[in-house]
């Protein structure tokens, strides 16, 4: 489901956005990068109807200087210029709030992963297996039993 280096496309557009931020002199600034790709299947009278896949994401850029900040969002890397650019013109519009800053960089506790390789690795195929799978069960269970309607999906971000 996910595609080959896909967590390296982010980091990397993150980095070029922390790149423009310092190029533009910017005082202080944090970046957040996100991917998601994800599955769908859908049932309608006991048959599968739809199977379908795709992702979306984007970047966003918050910008703070002399107690004023901006904020922009992007979903095309190319764009990272352009959002710094609109994260200051914001900035420079914003009230003042004296003292107002970024948190400090410090030491953080490690959160467990909630990554699982078998949802990251699955195909249509498989998810297609399974409701067939679950179709099967329905119908040995009781022959007069449909299922009609729901569906089956996955995601990874």
């Amino acid at each position: 489901m996910l595609p080959d280096g896909a967590v390296e496309r982010v980091q990397e557009v993150c980095a070029s956005i922390g790149e423009a931020c310092e190029a533009a002199g910017v005082a202080q600034w944090d970046v957040m990068g996100e991917q998601s790709y994800g599955l769908d299947l859908n049932l309608e009278a006991g048959k599968i109807t739809m199977v379908g896949a795709g992702g979306e994401g984007g970047f966003g850029v918050r910008v703070v200087d002399d107690g004023r900040f901006g904020f922009a969002r992007l979903v095309d890397p190319s764009g990272a210029q352009r959002a710094v650019d609109q994260a200051i013109s914001i900035l420079r519009k914003s009230p003042q709030v004296a003292g107002f800053e970024l948190p400090e960089s410090s030491d953080v506790t490690a959160v467990p992963s909630a990554f699982h390789a078998d949802v990251a690795g699955l195909t249509a195929e498989d998810l297609m297996d399974r409701a067939d799978a679950m179709l099967a069960h329905v119908a040995s269970e009781s022959p007069q039993a449909v299922v009609t309607g729901g569906g089956l999906g996955a995601s990874a971000t």
